[in-house]
């Protein structure tokens, strides 16, 4: 547990995110709670986050991430396929992510059932 930075990216390496680290003082980047609250606290309506950690700060994202991901934050599935058919030494290392965010959906899922959501 500890305080959050907001990121408008992806922090891809492990200097990206030794160096917001350091910058913000935060334990983990989130790069979606920050729109969330902006709408809920138009609304006024109150609002909690939930969040879990999917890539630790020395585990360095895969490249064709960066080149699949939409500025919303969405995988375009089609670039990703574009992307890996240029590097497909990545695909192993995407294949990792994708067990890690398995691991935390059940978290979420989880803590989801704790609070009676």
């Amino acid at each position: 547990m500890g305080p959050l930075a907001g990121t408008g990216g992806l922090l891809r390496s492990p200097g990206s995110k030794a160096e917001l680290r350091t910058r913000s003082g935060a334990r983990a980047a989130d790069m979606e709670s920050a729109a969330v609250a902006e709408v809920a606290e138009r609304s006024r309506m109150p609002w909690l986050s939930v969040r879990v950690i999917l890539d630790e700060a020395s585990l360095a994202l895969p490249e064709v991430l960066e080149r699949a991901v939409e500025p919303d934050g969405c995988l375009a599935l089609r670039k990703l396929c574009v992307a890996l058919g240029r590097r497909p030494g990545e695909l192993a290392d995407l294949w990792r992510l994708a067990l890690r965010y398995r691991r935390a959906r059940a978290s979420l899922a989880s803590a989801a059932d704790a609070l009676g959501w």
